[in-house]
């Protein structure tokens, strides 16, 4: 695993200072620490996912920085990091993705959708009447449905 104490350790500092100053000082630990690691990550878990699923040929990593449009704190960092697996554009209102996230709490994985489309979320209630309790749900915020 190419994550290291000192990924934690960065990711939790560089929140704690959320300063665009306290970054600059330090994006040499960044790279070596956050975004290396991250992309040493997806290119060796890429073709293992596309075992599972061939369709998927696409890998996003999250940015450091923060939309601070819409942060409730205003926050400039993110205290953690996250990367998906998916699908070509036509499919990901469509099919769900399988997403890695890792902050100073632990890390997470999973496989879920973002803003599925409605069509989709129907043909999901669907199966869901057609199978019962067989089901299981998934908590994650990043399967929003119902």
């Amino acid at each position: 695993m190419p994550f290291s104490p000192q990924t934690i350790d960065f990711l939790t500092m560089n929140r704690l200072n959320d300063s665009k100053l306290w970054f600059n000082e330090h994006k040499d630990d960044y790279r070596r620490f956050v975004s290396e690691p991250f992309r040493e990550f997806t290119e060796k878990l890429l073709p293992e996912m596309q075992k599972i699923d061939p369709l998927i040929n696409s890998v996003r990593i999250s940015r450091i920085y923060r939309d601070a449009r819409y942060s409730r704190g205003k926050s400039v960092f993110r205290e953690n990091m996250w990367c998906t697996f998916g699908r070509t554009r036509e499919l990901y209102y469509s099919l769900p993705c399988f997403y890695f996230d890792i902050s100073a709490n632990g890390f997470e994985y999973g496989c879920g959708f973002y803003e599925p489309a409605r069509e989709t979320m129907d043909a999901m209630r669907e199966m869901i009447r057609r199978r019962g309790s067989r089901v299981s749900f998934c908590t994650s915020p990043w399967l929003r449905c119902c």
